[in-house]
């Protein structure tokens, strides 16, 4: 019981990972393809059309994942996603591109960093876990709504705590100057 239930919650962590990813670029979408456009990965036509289907792709991946329909297609099209994500944030650290990530949208203000690099690391293992997981069927239990909405609200809030728990690992690094850990200090000096 407890595997499957650890996996829908991780399903569900990356499905509101990718739903909040996915309103934010509903709400800015020139300013998101402007940013697609300005990783210069591809040529900007090639870039504003792969940023027209990133959006929709977005959607029903967050659908499929929060719901538990299609899980297994919709894992393998999230970590083909932040594969192409990594590839083109890693190319912009590279060659020294000093843009906002574009990872939540076109108004998003994070700038392209060792953070989002290894924000986007830890998606794509995750997704990747729950992809292998899908695929050796180690998931002994189908996750959906209608299967019981108490088990449903857990598992929802297993995923939120998970996402919690990674912003504040993520966040470690920034947090390091202000309490003394002089480890993380010396490595963000480098």
């Amino acid at each position: 019981m407890a595997l499957p239930f650890a996996l829908d919650a991780f399903s569900i962590a990356l499905g509101l990972v990718i739903l909040r990813s996915f309103l934010g670029k509903i709400g800015d979408v020139p300013g998101f393809l402007s940013g697609v456009v300005n990783y210069r990965l591809l040529p900007a036509s090639l870039a504003r059309a792969y940023g027209i289907a990133i959006i929709p792709t977005e959607g029903l991946v967050a659908v499929c994942l929060l719901s538990g329909w299609q899980r297994t297609p919709a894992i393998a099209i999230l970590a083909a996603l932040f594969l192409s994500f990594a590839v083109a944030v890693g190319k912009a650290r590279r060659h020294h591109l000093d843009i906002p990530c574009h990872c939540f949208g076109g108004d998003d203000t994070e700038r392209v960093s060792r953070r989002t690099i290894a924000r986007l690391g830890l998606l794509l293992m995750l997704s990747l876990l729950l992809l292998g997981a899908q695929l050796l069927h180690l998931d002994a239990t189908e996750m959906n709504i209608a299967a019981g909405l108490g088990a449903y609200c857990l598992r929802v809030l297993s995923g939120l705590y998970l996402l919690a728990l990674g912003a504040w690992s993520l966040a470690a690094m920034d947090l390091a100057p202000n309490i003394g850990w002089p480890r993380l200090q010396a490595h963000q000096a480098r």
